[in-house]
């Protein structure tokens, strides 16, 4: 690992702007917005269903979470 290597914290709006400024709005919003994933696509070509709820998996991580305390 370089000795030489610094991070420095950068808030995300201080990088949208000056993506902005060098016209990667874009870039930015891909990077920094929401990470959501929208399956509909995956779904309607494909018939993909899911094989449980995200409720019903979102319990199951809780549980499991709550197990391992």
């Amino acid at each position: 690992m370089d000795e030489n290597l610094w991070l420095i914290p950068v808030p995300g709006s201080w990088l949208s702007f000056i993506a902005r400024l060098m016209g990667k709005k874009e870039i930015a919003n891909r990077l920094l917005g929401s990470l959501q994933v929208d399956s509909s696509k995956a779904r309607d070509l494909l018939g993909w269903k899911p094989v449980i709820t995200m409720n019903e998996q979102l319990k199951k991580t809780a549980e499991a979470y709550k197990k391992n305390e």
